[in-house]
């Protein structure tokens, strides 16, 4: 098919909902994983949006609480 995948720059893991197959590229045996990150966003295995729900509520307080020091020094 032509597909060249860099083992040397890929994550080296692999996620599947079904069944448990192991994956190789050049003899080297893929991580198998339960979480990762794709384009900012969490995928699971299970398909769920827990993680990813807590991780955007924790970047939007982290958020708040930087604008509460910028207005906090503003005022002194």
């Amino acid at each position: 098919m032509g597909l060249r995948i860099n083992i040397k720059t890929s994550r080296k893991q692999t996620m599947r909902r079904d069944e448990q197959v192991d994956f190789f590229i050049d003899g080297y045996k893929l991580k198998r994983v339960e979480l990762f990150k794709y384009l900012r966003s969490y995928v699971t295995k299970d398909c769920k949006l827990d993680k990813e729900i807590t991780a955007r509520i924790q970047a939007a307080l982290f958020a708040t609480g930087r604008l509460r020091i910028g207005f906090s020094t503003a005022e002194t």
